[in-house]
């Protein structure tokens, strides 16, 4: 098994730093040294191309540069439960059941009060062993997405990234090698099938959608059958932090269906809460750039 390491040095005690890059690559001969490791060092479950990389100013670095775009393999699939919600001993009873080998860490702040009203909490990191790398992001993505949604854990979503780095764990609570390091293969084919499904899906909707923008009525009421007024409807442009980007979407959608920007303005305000970035000088600045 092969995982990289961040070196301590370059990891601050609130887990930031100069950790756009790992430092080494560590080859593990069983799971004993990886649980070792991850309890020893700051690590990274993906292994990265060594790149060159050159800044603005035109000095060239090689490294193992820790983003997407120059991963090589990944080994383990990863999961972060941080909000007390499921315990480890319920996870792992769950995987020992199905017979998938597994190594569940304590993370920095397990059993610690963050002081984020959950009180100390069991705050812990699953890794899962699969029987071959993965050499695809993407896949590697899907894979931790889709094996957590199928069984309704509540999981942190950042960690689907490939690139995530896990700060030095405090101890190993569960280590369960019994059973089979966990063949993605099927799970893989069931994603590529949902995946087909929704393109077909969302095929049908934009027929759907264009078939209606066809009839001969006012701009209005084929916005109002639309997609995008149910957006607008459902609430997303009263959701501070992303009602700027999916305005963004409701304005194109408005345009497509033949508003005017007054008609367009009316409307945002029925249904928006302005704030920050998003004004109705932004809702009018785009339109007039798109439009």
């Amino acid at each position: 098994m092969n995982i990289s390491i961040v070196n301590d040095a370059n990891v601050k005690p609130d887990k930031t730093g100069v950790i756009f890059q790992v430092d080494e690559v560590l080859q593990l001969m069983d799971t004993s040294y990886f649980i070792e490791a991850a309890t020893m060092f700051h690590i990274t479950p993906s292994v990265f191309h060594l790149t060159k990389k050159t800044n603005k100013w035109g000095y060239t670095n090689k490294a193992m540069w820790r983003n997407s775009g120059n991963f090589k393999q990944c080994e383990l699939l990863s999961f972060d439960f941080d909000d007390g919600s499921m315990s480890s001993e319920t996870v792992s009873n769950q995987l020992s059941k199905d017979k998938i080998n597994h190594v569940i860490l304590g993370s920095k702040n397990h059993i610690k009060d963050k002081g984020d009203g959950r009180g100390p909490i069991e705050r812990f990191h699953l890794f899962i062993l699969l029987d071959e790398p993965i050499t695809d992001a993407i896949t590697l993505k899907d894979c931790n997405s889709w094996f957590a949604k199928e069984r309704n854990w509540p999981v942190d979503k950042q960690v689907k990234d490939p690139a995530r780095y896990f700060y030095c764990h405090k101890s190993c609570l569960y280590w369960w090698e019994h059973g089979i390091n966990y063949d993605i293969n099927p799970l893989n084919d069931r994603i590529h099938k949902q995946k087909i499904e929704k393109k077909k899906m969302d095929t049908l909707k934009e027929y759907v959608f264009r078939s209606k923008m066809k009839d001969n009525v006012d701009a209005v009421t084929k916005f109002k059958r639309s997609k995008y007024y149910r957006m607008m409807t459902d609430g997303v442009l009263r959701d501070d932090g992303n009602r700027y980007g999916q305005s963004g979407r409701i304005i194109g959608g408005m345009i497509l269906c033949g508003l005017n920007v007054y008609e367009a303005l009316s409307l945002f305000d029925e249904f928006s809460s302005y704030g920050s970035s998003f004004t109705r000088e932004s809702i009018m600045r785009r339109w007039n750039n798109w439009s």
